[in-house]
């Protein structure tokens, strides 16, 4: 009785998770959307998510990194378009241009993708209120899996088939088919 009562309250939980994160952030999803646990959401762009996407967020779904949970943030201009079949844990996606994970990738605990630089390095540009830094696509391939505490940062493409081990910092563009890891990450095999 107790493990059927908890089921519904899970199955509950994640009704509610789904409808707060589609409806609430005006999120475009397609069928077979998971949340595990409360994604924090500030949608001033567009998000698309494919079929298929599962999203952990928090310690509960998720330990490895800790407290952390899941963050989808786009500014106005800022698109974050996510294939079918992508696993998502406490990862944040901060889009001021464009972020674009293909088909059957997975984001490991803690990853942080930044398509933008935030602000300046300059510190005379950087204390001007209207200084928002430089914003560049990134793109992850298909079938990739990215390790948990990865930094994806601004103008990457990731091809296909591609790991990224746990805790690299990864810029530039990444070929098909190879493993790197890294800060910065370099390739391994």
């Amino acid at each position: 009785m107790l493990k059927h009562l908890m089921s519904v309250k899970t199955l509950l939980s994640s009704l509610i998770f789904n409808f707060y994160f589609v409806y609430k952030c005006r999120i475009k999803a397609s069928d077979g959307l998971s949340i595990k646990g409360f994604v924090y959401c500030k949608n001033d762009g567009v998000i698309l998510l494919g079929s298929n996407v599962k999203i952990n967020s928090g310690l509960r779904y998720n330990p490895i990194v800790g407290p952390s949970k899941s963050v989808f943030i786009t500014r106005a201009t800022g698109i974050i378009d996510i294939e079918d079949n992508v696993g998502i844990s406490n990862a944040v996606l901060f889009s001021v241009c464009s972020i674009k994970i293909k088909k059957s990738t997975i984001i490991g605990a803690g990853t942080c993708i930044w398509d933008t630089d935030f602000h300046s390095i300059d510190y005379n540009n950087r204390v001007l209120e209207s200084d928002r830094g430089i914003s560049k696509p990134i793109v992850i391939g298909e079938n990739s899996f990215i390790g948990a505490n990865v930094i994806i940062l601004k103008g990457t493409t990731i091809g296909n088939n591609v790991t990224i081990g746990a805790g690299s910092i990864v810029s530039g563009n990444i070929p098909d088919n190879q493993v790197w890891g890294g800060n910065p990450a370099k390739r391994i095999r």
